[in-house]
């Protein structure tokens, strides 16, 4: 019997289907991605938003990126929990399961590596880590309404918390990123947007009440 693709990040997923490995199989793992990503609260981290942008984004600006870097896109977030430090390692957890024995062991643990990379987004040599972090940061330099509708979205995922810690929080991420000497690690977005975000965080930090 033909499967159904159903939708286009489907079809993306179905694509990456190695050699060997039935459909059925693939779209098994693709139901629990969805399934995670599913909860009505992910405002912004959900599939069909931030994960298909960082998969359109990679295909634009990076069109050569490795295997491990679209799998780490993928999953980098189908564990989350704001404000739970250990989102990203949960990620990785869920990561090994569903794609064991779909991809070799080697792959899965680079992409192991490339999700916890995500926790800091901090410097790196290894070009697939600067790929990686740097589009998971993309939505930083967008034009100003759209980045105000992430930090709403944000915002609302965070609605547990009250805004005296959710401006603390924000407060030292931004300063975070500000504070370093590029935001992005790669040439390519370091040229082309790194201007825009600083605007865009510098504007974030002086919206929020002084202390």
């Amino acid at each position: 019997m033909k499967k159904v693709v159903k939708n286009a990040l489907q079809q993306e997923w179905l694509e990456l289907t190695p050699g060997g490995i039935s459909v059925s199989r693939m779209l098994h793992a693709f139901a629990r991605l969805e399934h995670s990503y599913g909860d009505p609260q992910r405002r912004f981290h959900s599939l069909s938003t931030h994960i298909r942008i960082l998969l359109q984004l990679q295909k634009q600006y990076f069109p050569d990126a490795s295997l491990e870097v679209i799998l780490a896109l993928w999953f980098h977030d189908i564990f989350y929990l704001p404000g739970y430090k250990h989102s990203e390692a949960v990620s990785t957890d869920m990561m090994r399961l569903i794609l064991h024995g779909i991809f070799p062991e080697q792959t899965i643990e680079a992409v192991a590596i490339l999700i916890m990379a995500t926790i800091e987004h901090g410097q790196s040599d290894d070009r697939d880590t600067q790929i990686v972090c740097d589009l998971d940061l993309f939505g930083l330099a967008s034009d100003a309404e759209d980045y105000n509708a992430g930090v709403r979205h944000i915002r609302a995922e965070y609605n547990q918390f009250s805004d005296a810690e959710w401006s603390a929080g924000r407060r030292d991420f931004l300063t975070g990123l500000l504070s370093r000497t590029t935001i992005f690690q790669t040439e390519e977005l370091t040229t082309w947007l790194e201007t825009a975000a600083r605007t865009n965080l510098q504007r974030d930090l002086d919206s929020l009440p002084i202390d």
